[in-house]
């Protein structure tokens, strides 16, 4: 497996810098105004200047005017408190002048909104008919102030982005960047229309969400008919039921069947029940997925959801998933990547390892839900290639029936020594188990289909599959040596508090998923 990183080296790379300072509407728009909030403000002040500034984001945002491309710009390092939810109802112009909810002044310091209600932003349109449209959320901290139980019933939001049912134009070209959002319920919840226009064009880059816990259900980041949905170079570190063990209702980031053009790359989900839920499908490339019970799934719906009709296409290439664990005392997992309701799919170049599961009964690195339950379609024309398996107690679990044209190459596996089996299957299922490289005990592997036991070389004969090529497992990396190798102390929770305290202005591209999952992969 090819790996490496520029930046990966014993030496930290060089700060990436952005310009500081409010940014510039281009030239066809200087009639754009800028709306300047600073504690030290006034509400009767205009606002239009630093020295000027008026003292509430609510009275701010009064000041401008809707499809215009103004700018609200919070004074750097100021903590504004929020007496209840923060609506922005309005849009900018176009792509070059959007409207702006921004910070202004020297230094890398976010701009901090501290909610004492049950959201922070509420992103609603004032029209609903015209929608929210070119919006940008920057260099903003957004805080949660009281315990989530003082809130009400439920979950408290940092953003919360809402499209009207029955509008004619929802939202598109939403952004957020660099922005950091602690201690909510929910981090980001993004809720289209249920009419076919739904959000378009959201993206989230330089996101950090942290510490999301709440009594019922918590979430770091849920989408809901979002279509074209970019995550890039995000962190969601600490999800947790309060006061519970995790379990199957709390997730990093949660992606439901109606949303499309979804891509996650270059992020970080870690401390958290799982992963990345892509049960739309998409494009999963180049993460760190560490600490989790789950490390992510692909397409398969349980549990009263509707499956995307005819399955969904996806592409997991170049992740990490590592340190997996348990959900809870009695509820097991330690499982690397689900997939099923599939019409087309590649896992490639990922690196699974290192369950952390109590018991390794039901641990395994991939899962293909070949199931046609809840209207899911099975699993088809999936390669799994170039992947590395260490550790985990079994390689692959096949429940259900309805698999074709699956492709099982060019993987090296080097499972923990116990009792379980190298593959686990409900019944005989056809599969390409091609040229792949196994443990060094391949006389006792086993292959599990249903209630019968088999030795694994007499299953692949009978399958007319070559043997499997005996190796020594790869030395494996881990987060901790990563650390190590760029200064960043040497454990995994010393990385991830590096990784919390990014920001925009000083943003180190070796603290992002993309740099930690390309050395630690670099082992083949």
């Amino acid at each position: 497996m090819t790996g490496g990183c520029a930046s990966c080296g014993a030496t930290p790379s060089a700060v990436v810098t952005e310009p500081r300072g409010p940014r510039e509407p281009p030239p066809s728009t200087r009639s754009i105004h800028t709306i300047h909030v600073a504690t030290s403000g006034d509400d009767a002040n205009d606002g239009l200047t630093p020295q000027h500034a008026v003292a509430s984001v609510a009275h701010a945002l009064t000041l401008v005017v809707d499809g215009r491309g103004d700018r609200v710009l919070v004074r750097r390092g100021d903590v504004i408190e929020l007496e209840r939810p923060l609506v922005i109802d309005v849009s900018g112009a176009s792509e070059d002048a959007p409207f702006v909810l921004g910070a202004y002044g020297e230094g890398d310091a976010r701009a901090t909104l501290r909610a004492h209600a049950e959201h922070a932003l509420a992103l609603v349109p004032r029209d609903p008919a015209r929608g929210l449209s070119h919006l940008r959320i920057e260099s903003i901290a957004l805080e949660e102030a009281r315990s989530i139980d003082t809130i009400g019933e439920g979950p408290s939001e940092g953003v919360h982005l809402v499209a009207p049912d029955g509008s004619a134009v929802t939202a598109t070209d939403v952004t957020l960047e660099d922005v950091s959002i602690d201690g909510f319920g929910v981090g980001v919840n993004a809720l289209g229309t249920n009419t076919a226009a739904g959000i378009s064009d959201l993206t989230l880059h330089h996101v950090l969400v942290t510490d999301i816990a709440h009594a019922h259900n918590a979430i770091g980041m849920l989408f809901t008919r979002v279509h074209g949905l970019v995550l890039d170079e995000v962190l969601v570190d600490g999800v947790q039921r309060e006061g519970r063990a995790r379990t199957v209702f709390d997730h990093s980031v949660y992606v439901q069947t109606d949303c499309d053009d979804v891509t996650v790359r270059g992020s970080i989900f870690a401390r958290a029940p799982d992963g990345v839920m892509q049960r739309a499908g998409g494009v999963l490339e180049d993460n760190l997925i560490v600490d989790v019970a789950i490390g992510a799934l692909e397409g398969y719906v349980f549990g009263g959801a509707v499956p995307t009709p005819g399955g969904v296409t996806f592409r997991v290439e170049r992740n990490v998933m590592i340190d997996l664990g348990d959900l809870g005392p009695e509820l097991g997992r330690g499982n690397g990547l689900y997939v099923g309701n599939t019409r087309s799919g590649v896992v490639r170049e990922n690196l699974i390892a290192r369950s952390r599961a109590a018991s390794p009964w039901g641990s395994w690195a991939i899962a293909l839900m070949a199931e046609t339950n809840e209207g899911n379609v099975g699993v088809h024309d999936v390669s799994i290639t170039d992947n590395v398996i260490v550790d985990m107690p079994t390689f692959l679990r096949v429940s259900g029936t309805v698999l074709d044209g699956v492709r099982i190459e060019h993987n090296t596996v080097a499972l923990v020594a116990g009792p379980t089996p190298f593959l686990s299957l409900d019944a005989e299922v056809p599969l390409a188990f091609l040229a792949n490289r196994g443990p060094v005990s391949l006389a006792n592997a086993r292959v599990q289909i249903g209630r019968d036991e088999r030795a694994l070389p007499a299953w692949l004969t009978a399958l007319g599959a070559p043997s499997i090529e005996v190796a020594a497992p790869p030395p494996t990396r881990d987060v901790a040596g990563y650390a190590a190798s760029i200064g960043a102390g040497a454990s995994t929770e010393s990385f991830l508090a590096a990784a919390r305290a990014q920001s925009g202005g000083a943003w180190r591209p070796e603290l992002t998923g993309r740099a930690a999952s390309a050395w630690i992969r670099a082992t083949r």
